[in-house]
């Protein structure tokens, strides 16, 4: 198109994909927004007029291209109250899946509205989130230097060399 002499088509197809990458960080975010997801499961049971009873952060499953996140709740309310709750979550602006429910009566409930059986819910959702750096290397420990750093000579690297580069000295010969 540019040889054409024509860029319109260029700039209507960067606007999309722009559009399109916005989207994307929309639904799977660069960052763990752990307050962010709370607020938003906390506004999905209140619409369903229901209180999360616990949120418990499950272990992070590591990707190639995204960490899968998933919290387990426990929350006590009528079967279409927790219905409602579970489509508010998979409605919401990002990526959330809800997994394993569990539905079992109450134990030591107190009074009931009027027509409505009580259930305690457990449940997990998940949620990923893009990876931005990459993954650690099995064995390795936290925060430690990656292998590359960790056998670059001491002193500076001189610039535009590779960190693991050796400077040579002077003269030349090593």
């Amino acid at each position: 198109e540019m040889a054409k002499g024509t860029v319109d088509p260029i700039r209507e197809q960067a606007r999309a994909s722009r559009d399109n990458l916005d989207l994307m960080r929309t639904l799977v975010p660069a960052a763990n927004e752990v307050s962010n997801l709370i607020d938003q499961v906390s506004t999905a049971a209140r619409r369903a007029h229901l209180d999360v009873g616990t949120l418990e952060p499950e272990p992070v499953i590591e990707g190639e291209l995204f960490d899968t996140y998933r919290y387990r709740l426990r929350l006590t309310g009528a079967y279409n109250d927790i219905a409602e709750m579970l489509t508010n979550i998979g409605s919401l602006n990002r990526i959330v899946t809800s997994l394993n429910v569990q539905l079992a009566s109450p134990q030591g409930a107190g009074p009931t509205p009027a027509g409505k059986q009580m259930l305690a819910s457990t449940f997990e959702i998940q949620t990923y989130v893009v990876r931005t750096a990459p993954r650690a290397k099995p064995g390795a420990k936290p925060g430690a230097a990656p292998a590359a750093a960790a056998s670059a000579p001491p002193g500076p690297t001189p610039p535009g060399a590779p960190a693991n580069a050796r400077p040579k000295p002077p003269g030349g010969v090593q």
